[in-house]
């Protein structure tokens, strides 16, 4: 059952409330067609989500420059 306030929070604010306690930021990024289709595909391929791709890109590649 839902708590009962005198200033009820809107379910932005319960979601970026959520969000800032796992550290999770937006951010968004304009990329070419091909890349976007290309973290789709593997997204539906390996059944990862399409964040989880891209950070894991990211680890790859900073590993690479290591």
């Amino acid at each position: 059952m839902p708590k009962i306030t005198s200033t009820p929070k809107t379910g932005r604010e319960i979601n970026e409330a959520s969000m800032a306690r796992r550290g999770i930021v937006n951010k968004a990024f304009k990329l070419h067609e091909d890349t976007v289709a290309l973290v789709k595909t593997l997204s539906e391929q390996t059944g990862k989500s399409q964040a989880q791709i891209v950070t894991e890109a990211l680890q790859m590649y900073a590993n690479q420059c290591d």
